[in-house]
């Protein structure tokens, strides 16, 4: 359950309020953790914002004290914030102060039934609502997971498990216990992820040191250090990082989370990692990325997000030369985008874009469910790996959710999404089999 509010009214002062955040999120930087542009899955440092900025884009703030952040950026006739599943208080406390500032520059502040808002309680009546149907909405979704039993909450660009044994505890403790978990992954360091030519294949690592970590899931091997000390000087599998890790890795939505280890001080996890082979090149081979999909799949691949654009851009009865290139925009900036397969296909589809679009139009688009049920097929038959089948439909459905928003909005981005294109985006969703993804 998501929950939406907006700030209009000709007495608005957009700018104003742009100004007013930014100079919120610049002078309370110790109680707000990163800051995530949604459009092209990069990241802002609130050193870098201005008023221009926070009105150019959807973000994504998360708050201390926050569970699942608050969204914010232009809608089509003023701004929109929204709060998704799960949302804590502190989460609900940040969007009020939001539309506070909305009020004082004019605005006039309604929920999504266009009710009157009145900021300065912290929302705390649609907390304890949003909470409690939250709940039971991740209880039912748990209950269709009959492997896991659990559900991961996309917060910014990690995730937080939430299973059966966490619903058990009192509402105070699940907060508590979700909330560590948020703050602990969001305040990790993120590697960057280095390259190296392993038996003629380029294989991605990392180097894990002795503070806490995220460690992306798509990476092929990591090189451990403790103290400027090379413990593990050759690369080895991610695999065997975390067999020798064991328990002190946390799955965390597309990345592992490794807290503070004292390697030098651990015999016995030091002995873990004796005897590890280094990475070799059969280790990682057709791992996650697109060489192991044959030619025609990927062909019918790299059309997929192309089939999106049109099953959501289309919705309302059209598609212009507009959306059509912003569309091409939001291609060239997925970089940070979690999944490798979707990454590389995305950066092969920029190449061929305007043959493939076209030839989209004429064979595709005439019965374009058929085609979209086919790339599904090939979806679940060519990308192996489960972890990385899910990282690419949810790359898939957050395209859509960008297009939808981006769909004739207030300069180009952001606006509210239609009718027709939240019942284009549930269909897409039905279409993945990714039912916990919130639009």
């Amino acid at each position: 359950m998501s929950v939406s509010f907006y700030i209009r009214g000709k007495g608005f002062d957009c700018d104003q309020w742009g100004n007013d955040v930014a100079g919120y999120l610049k002078s309370d930087q110790d109680r707000i953790l990163p800051v995530t542009w949604s459009i092209g899955f990069s990241h802002v440092d609130p050193d870098d914002l201005d008023g221009s900025i926070v009105l150019r884009s959807y973000h994504w703030v998360l708050p201390e004290g926050g569970i699942r952040g608050v969204n914010f950026g232009p809608s089509d006739d003023g701004i929109e914030i929204s709060l998704n599943t799960f949302a804590s208080a502190a989460d609900f406390k940040f969007a009020d102060q939001l539309l506070k500032f909305g009020a004082d520059r004019g605005g006039t502040v309604q929920d999504e039934e266009d009710k009157p808002v009145s900021p300065g309680n912290d929302l705390a009546d649609y907390f304890q609502l949003h909470w409690d149907f939250g709940k039971s909405s991740i209880k039912g979704i748990m209950s269709r997971e009959e492997e896991t039993k659990s559900v991961t909450l996309p917060i910014t660009t990690f995730g937080v498990k939430v299973d059966e044994d966490d619903l058990e505890l009192s509402e105070s403790d699940l907060i508590g216990r979700i909330q560590g978990r948020v703050e602990r992954y969001a305040t990790s360091f993120h590697p960057g992820v280095m390259a190296v030519q392993i038996d003629g294949k380029e294989a991605h690592f990392i180097v894990y040191s002795d503070r806490p970590t995220l460690i992306p899931k798509d990476i092929d091997g990591v090189t451990v250090v403790d103290n400027c000390e090379s413990c593990q000087p050759v690369i080895i599998s991610l695999e065997s990082f975390l067999d020798a890790m064991g328990a002190l890795a946390e799955e965390a939505g597309n990345s592992w989370f490794v807290g503070k280890v004292g390697y030098l001080e651990e015999p016995s996890l030091r002995s873990r990692f004796d005897g590890i082979p280094p990475l070799s090149g059969e280790a990682f081979e057709g791992r996650g990325g697109g060489e192991d999909v044959n030619v025609g799949d990927m062909e019918i691949l790299m059309k997929m997000p192309i089939y999106v654009f049109f099953f959501i851009a289309g919705a309302d009865g059209k598609v212009d030369e507009k959306e059509t290139r912003m569309f091409l925009g939001m291609l060239k900036n997925v970089e940070h985008a979690p999944s490798e397969v979707f990454r590389s296909i995305t950066a092969q589809l920029v190449d061929q874009f305007e043959a493939v679009f076209a030839d989209v139009v004429e064979h595709d688009f005439p019965n374009l469910p058929a085609a979209m049920a086919t790339a599904r097929n090939i979806i679940e038959s060519a990308i192996e790996d489960p972890g990385e089948k899910q990282l690419y439909k949810y790359c898939l459905m957050t395209l859509g959710k960008e297009i939808a928003s981006a769909s004739g909005g207030f300069m180009g981005f952001g606006s509210k999404i239609s009718k027709s294109e939240r019942a284009s985006l549930e269909a897409l969703r039905d279409l993945l089999g990714v039912p916990e993804f919130e639009i």
